[in-house]
């Protein structure tokens, strides 16, 4: 007996050895191979998903299987290993925005063994072409020997349009993948709560709801209140709204098919629970209510306010050439980061798309607004007694009043001469107008679904700048 204890041991010492030092492998030609490099995907938009990431060098005709337990990324692999001399910044336009002369074509290896599926993944960002996907699929297929299904993974629409262009290859989208599902992990994180079922059609309307609320709900909500954990029937994109939502509240969400009527969630309905979310499962279990109040006491004890800063010295409408990241405080994060993004395009040359002629409206008009139609003294009195109106049921109403008087306000009429002058000046006449607040795409918080988007058209007087402002 003491025989077959030491030789399991040995196997886990070799096994775990194994996966801290080998830094790569030419091929793939056992179940063995794939154990010593498998770690997790860089995204996890599945659930029981190991991955293996690809570099294929051009220069030197050579692939590399990598050890994704040493190398989270392909450009650190590319670095460490092949002794890449340039910075990120560089590598990424040479090896992913251009078409010609890359150093390498990279891509992740997804197994999904309950399915018996390896699916090929590039980055959303690759703008490969067709004959470098085959080129790279055929190099692999050469150097794979697992049994199983191997499909290049449709992630994006672009990728699709590439895959139906005489590609000859088998492809598969992340519906079929889902559909052999049955968990998916999209948040991961822990948290106490009162399990509540909620049918999605009622969710704003719910009304006893709290922060406190583990919520169960039977569909894909387009919002949800701030709760404590989420629970889904259906599956969500990594990049749904709600998903980023929760990743910007820290909230446990998860998605598991049928537990609208699963036994053992429904035998924890309306009680305390504990739950967790994983990368590849979850826990959930009976908790007591000291226990959840004690949870949100310490974390509201921990948590600290993000400070906010407003500048209203810019007074003009600018054309988004003369915005950058610096201008956070006098035209919201939103409209700095797409200045950024523009100046960037230039810098790098990017082939990539910006919305046109786009231009900004500084906070000097929104406090202008709210001081000249006496809204500021409401918005500085629900401050003071926030709490207050809380408590006594009446801070949506008071709320709703707040919004009412800066829509039905007038608009300052020479904002509305100048959003115009920034129209003539293009060939567009439909402009979508988008929030850019200080309080929204920060780091820690998103503001994901905090505004809606409006369309104004310059000689529509039904759909004028006025109203979609």
């Amino acid at each position: 007996m003491k025989f077959y204890y030491l030789a399991f041991f040995f196997f886990l010492f070799f096994n775990s050895f194994a996966q801290k030092n080998i830094k790569h492998l030419p091929k793939l030609s056992s179940e063995l191979d794939f154990d010593k490099l498998k770690g997790s995907p860089t995204i996890n938009k599945f659930s029981e998903v190991e991955a293996v990431k690809v570099v294929y060098d051009l220069k030197k005709d050579s692939l590399y299987f990598i050890n994704a337990n040493i190398y989270d990324y392909h450009f650190s692999f590319c670095v460490r290993y092949l002794g890449y001399k340039k910075d990120k910044k560089h590598f990424d336009h040479k090896n992913y925005n251009t078409v010609k002369n890359r150093d390498y074509l990279m891509a992740t290896i997804n197994r999904f063994r309950n399915n018996n599926l390896f699916t090929l993944e590039f980055s959303v960002a690759d703008n490969i072409t067709v004959e470098q996907i085959v080129f790279l699929y055929d190099k692999i297929i050469e150097k794979f020997n697992l049994s199983g299904y191997f499909k290049i993974f449709v992630n994006t629409n672009n990728m699709r349009d590439k895959c139906q262009s005489n590609l000859n290859i088998p492809t598969i989208d992340a519906d079929e993948i889902y559909d052999g599902q049955i968990f998916q992990s999209l948040h991961q994180n822990s948290t106490y709560g009162f399990l509540k079922f909620v049918d999605v059609d009622s969710l704003m309307n719910f009304k006893k709801l709290t922060k406190k609320d583990i919520i169960v709900v039977n569909n894909i909500p387009e919002m949800i209140p701030p709760v404590s954990g989420l629970i889904t029937s259906d599956f969500q994109t990594p990049l749904s709204h709600l998903t980023i939502l929760c990743q910007n509240r820290n909230t446990p969400m998860m998605a598991f098919k049928n537990v609208w009527h699963d036994s053992l969630f429904r035998s924890l309905e309306n009680k305390p629970v504990y739950l967790k979310v994983f990368d590849n499962k979850f826990i959930i279990k009976e908790s007591n209510v000291d226990l959840v109040n004690n949870y949100w006491h310490d974390k509201e004890k921990k948590s600290k306010p993000i400070k906010l800063t407003v500048n209203t010295k810019l007074k003009s409408v600018l054309p988004i050439s003369k915005i950058s990241n610096r201008s956070v405080s006098n035209v919201g994060s939103k409209a700095a980061n797409f200045g950024h993004l523009f100046r960037l395009k230039d810098e790098l040359n990017l082939k990539i798309k910006i919305p046109e002629n786009a231009f900004v409206i500084p906070f000097y008009y929104y406090e202008k607004h709210i001081e000249s139609n006496d809204i500021k003294k409401l918005i500085n009195e629900l401050s003071i007694h926030k709490e207050e109106y809380l408590e006594q049921g009446i801070l949506q109403k008071y709320l709703e009043n707040i919004r009412s008087l800066i829509i039905n306000s007038k608009i300052d009429s020479l904002l509305i001469k100048e959003v115009e002058s920034q129209v003539k000046k293009s060939n567009f006449y439909r402009i979508r107008f988008r929030s850019s607040t200080n309080a929204e795409d920060l780091v820690g918080f998103n503001g994901a679904g905090l505004y809606d988007s409006k369309t104004g058209h310059l000689h529509c007087p039904e759909k004028s700048f006025e109203s979609a402002i």
